[in-house]
């Protein structure tokens, strides 16, 4: 289970923590509002992780500088989950290889390969736009349409 201000496991007992000095009574009790729906079948530390901010989707897909074994679904996919663990959508992945992954303000998708590709996807796991970044300058290039 997971708290509400931490992603430390709470337990079913009333969680406080005194805040301040022994003379303030401010109390703060972490609530757990639900249960990861995946379970323990997700190791993320064999993962490449983005989650977008505010509580919205949380995408994941194997690391492959990582030698280590990794659940099936996550070897050739980008897995995109709600914020409770619930499966939205899965991109079935034939491109490069994946060195990062990050949320628009927007809640779309972009994926960043090796090769020097970007794709933007929907949370759904349609493709919006792709494009190629040139080694035009040593600032880190200019992208290409």
């Amino acid at each position: 289970r997971f708290g509400l201000y931490s992603g430390e496991p709470a337990t079913t007992t009333r969680l406080a923590t005194v805040l301040g000095d022994s003379s303030c009574c401010a109390r703060l009790r972490r609530v757990p509002l639900y249960d990861m729906c995946w379970g323990n079948d997700v190791d993320l530390s064999s993962c490449i992780v983005a989650a977008a901010p505010f509580g919205g989707p949380i995408a994941i897909t194997a690391d492959p500088t990582v030698p280590v074994r990794v659940e099936a679904s996550f070897r050739r996919a980008i897995v995109v989950f709600s914020c409770s663990g619930n499966v939205l959508s899965t991109i079935e992945w034939k491109q490069g290889r994946v060195i990062h992954l990050g949320w628009t303000q927007s809640e779309e998708l972009v994926v960043v390969c090796s090769d020097r590709t970007c794709l933007v996807y929907s949370v759904m796991g349609k493709l919006h736009i792709s494009f190629r970044f040139d080694e035009g300058s040593p600032e880190g290039g200019r992208a290409a349409m």
